[in-house]
């Protein structure tokens, strides 16, 4: 698929800051575009290396260019761009501009909005659900519904496997983890290190995490008649539910979902939180419509999100990603790789990590349900690649630009 002008024979090398939000935010990519110098045509090829490294933040960002607004040296100039829309660019800063090796090298950083259209992400997304915690031990005394952290979880994780179109639940996890998962703790870019090691050991990209906040109940009196009081019971239910991303980092989703209901059962009863009797009850059927409205919201914050392989292992000439049948990849899908580097951030315990993109581009060879496996098209590209690399899917379909060369030229001041 060739998505540079037919004129160029450039490399172009990506340094990608990734610092995905939920996608109501915008992201900013900063990049490199180079171009040779031909026919001693500087400005030429200035406006190939700037067009190239936008077209290379939007191929891997995800999205494509509406509208395109160039600031140089505190001058704002606009471009009209049309192109088939996944989102838009709403600013492209030129940070440096140089001369090497008879090339124009630029860097340029954009600031990317991702559209509710999204065919570029079209990998269902591999989701490990974490554990769910229980806050406060003692509220669930009542029924000694102990277990029912496990349930919640249980029941997501079936509902993700049986019924979801974007979300591949590849694992569940009931043991507890040892660390903290307020929200407060990963509001930031920056990826916890206990979130990626989890994402790691599971083969998944993104991580779900659940705190119950809240089990209490108290009495209400109803008068019945004039000498008759009934007392019921009525339990409150809170909980929050968290998504991670363990490779690029930061928090996808945060939502608390709460309410409360009549408690039917006797307070001296011990309730099996897998029975009917409990998911049949005005309580119960509180939770499953919680957890029920958790899990569309789960999807929609996912939905757009881009979905990034892991290099699992090299063998040969073959390499191993944890992508497979279950999340869309078919023979003939092709990637490109990104080095992963990983800076550590003390006292929070988490990491940065930036992506370069390289030129080695990969094409799929075989399929199985969790995993693919990829051949360089260029043999001598297998050395460069490592485990726990990353992949960028590349899209199918080519971006459909219209007059963008008359677009971005002439409107670049230098």
């Amino acid at each position: 698929m060739a998505i540079l002008s037919n004129k160029l024979s450039s490399t172009i090398t990506l340094a990608l800051c990734l610092l995905f939000s939920a996608v109501s935010h915008a992201d900013w990519f900063e990049g490199e575009g180079r171009a040779p110098i031909l026919q001693n045509d500087t400005e030429e090829a200035r406006r190939l290396a700037v067009k190239n490294a936008l077209v290379s933040l939007m191929y891997y960002g995800g999205a494509s260019v509406r509208s395109l607004q160039v600031v140089k040296s505190g001058v704002l100039q606009t471009d009209e761009l049309r192109v088939k829309t996944h989102g838009e660019v709403y600013g492209l800063k030129i940070l440096k501009e140089a001369v090497a090796e008879d090339h124009v090298v630029v860097t340029i950083a954009a600031d990317i909005f991702p559209s509710g259209s999204c065919h570029t992400n079209r990998y269902t997304k591999p989701l490990l659900v974490g554990p769910f915690q229980l806050e406060k031990y003692e509220h669930a005394q009542l029924g000694a519904i102990y277990d029912l952290p496990e349930q919640l979880g249980r029941m997501l994780y079936q509902a993700f496997q049986s019924e979801s179109a974007t979300v591949d639940a590849r694992s569940l996890r009931t043991r507890p983890i040892t660390f903290d998962v307020s929200a407060e703790h990963y509001s930031q870019s920056a990826k916890p290190k206990d979130v990626a090691l989890l994402a790691e050991q599971h083969g998944v990209q993104y991580v779900m995490l659940g705190k119950i906040e809240d089990l209490s109940s108290h009495t209400e009196k109803q008068m019945k008649a004039i000498v008759f009081n009934k007392t019921t019971t009525k339990r409150n239910f809170r909980m929050t539910i968290s998504v991670l991303d363990g490779v690029q980092g930061g928090l996808v989703f945060n939502k608390t979902y709460q309410g409360n209901r009549e408690w039917p059962f006797e307070r001296t009863v011990v309730h099996d939180v897998s029975s009917e009797a409990f998911w049949s009850s005005d309580y119960g059927q509180l939770v499953d419509e919680l957890l029920k409205q958790a899990k569309s919201e789960v999807e929609d914050a996912l939905y757009c999100r881009q979905s990034l392989a892991s290099v699992l292992d090299v063998i040969g000439s073959k390499v191993i990603i944890n992508l497979g049948q279950s999340n869309g990849v078919q023979l003939g899908d092709e990637f490109i790789l990104a080095h992963q580097q990983s800076y550590g951030n003390q006292p929070s315990n988490s990491q940065t990590s930036i992506f370069n993109v390289t030129e080695n581009q990969l094409d799929v060879v075989s399929v199985y349900p969790n995993r693919a496996v990829l051949r360089a098209k260029r043999a001598a590209d297998l050395a460069n690649i490592q485990v726990r690399d990353i992949l960028f899917a590349m899209p199918k379909d080519p971006f459909e630009f219209d007059d963008f060369d008359e677009a971005v030229e002439g409107h670049l001041a230098y």
